[in-house]
């Protein structure tokens, strides 16, 4: 099992084209560089999903030592669309674990709130009910190629098949557990690999005419290893776990912006691409 994963089989993604993706940042006290490890969505001003496993418990207490960074299209270009956010707390799921990464799932407030533009906006997550009818998906991130290559400068997007947990069980011989699904292409021809950990796995609605957040890219076996496509946090699973550690935090919030990023010339775009 492999934590931290990318897009392999993926193309550049257009900027704006997937505005809730972001870049979790590792700084490095000593240089004050920054490097990529994870990627999260926006979920509403003030917070970000991700995944778990992207942050050791030791830094559980130490949100200075990593930075958000939105609307940013290549790495190695922070443009005039981007924001540089510090963070404030990160709240990973109290039942998650290291060894089976059952709830990989977390939670990441800001210390300043996003100001939406037309490159950063918030995703919806759905309902369980909402994500039986989502077909049309897509993971992206910054992840490496290969499974001992480098991320790729440019934020990566491919279409992605989704498996129930059943499904996916007779692949991964039953060790799936309810929160987790699976997504790619069984032929290995698309997955997600190092560095798309924490990324979202986004499913357009037709009938909304928008993307709903539906998977946090968790962990595989290889990269685009034929017959084992990657494993996600079902993220629908977790909705009432979100607003509750939200509400927890701030009394006043009554939970996650739901009128999200409604279909634009950008994401027909994405959507086109692909059908």
């Amino acid at each position: 099992m492999i934590p931290g994963k990318r897009v392999l089989g993926g193309r550049d993604a257009l900027p704006g084209a997937w505005p809730w993706q972001v870049s979790v940042q590792h700084v490095y006290e000593n240089t004050n560089a920054k490097e990529h490890i994870c990627g999260g969505s926006v979920i509403n001003r003030e917070w970000v999903a991700s995944a778990a496993h992207c942050f050791h418990k030791g830094f559980m207490n130490h949100p200075e030592k990593f930075r958000i960074v939105t609307g940013i299209n290549k790495l190695s270009e922070i443009k005039d669309a981007s924001q540089l956010l510090k963070i404030s707390k990160i709240i990973m799921h109290e039942e998650y674990s290291e060894s089976t990464t059952k709830n990989d799932i977390a939670l990441i407030k800001l210390v300043n709130p996003i100001s939406y533009t037309d490159y950063v906006q918030p995703v919806c997550i759905p309902s369980i009910e909402e994500t039986q009818t989502l077909d049309l998906c897509f993971v992206s991130g910054w992840g490496h190629f290969t499974r001992e290559g480098s991320n790729p400068d440019s934020l990566q997007e491919g279409e992605v098949d989704l498996f129930g947990v059943d499904v996916c069980n007779e692949f991964y011989w039953g060790v799936l557990a309810r929160g987790m699904f699976c997504a790619g292409k069984l032929d290995g021809s698309v997955d997600a690999c190092r560095g798309d950990s924490g990324g979202p796995l986004s499913c357009f609605d037709y009938n909304d005419k928008k993307f709903f957040l539906v998977g946090v890219t968790s962990w595989g076996i290889g990269c685009g290893t034929p017959g084992f496509p990657g494993i996600y946090t079902n993220i629908s699973d977790y909705k009432e776990w979100i607003e509750a550690k939200l509400k927890e935090d701030d009394p006043t919030n009554f939970g996650i912006t739901w009128n999200a990023f409604r279909l634009t010339t950008l994401v027909l775009t994405v959507v086109t691409v692909f059908v």
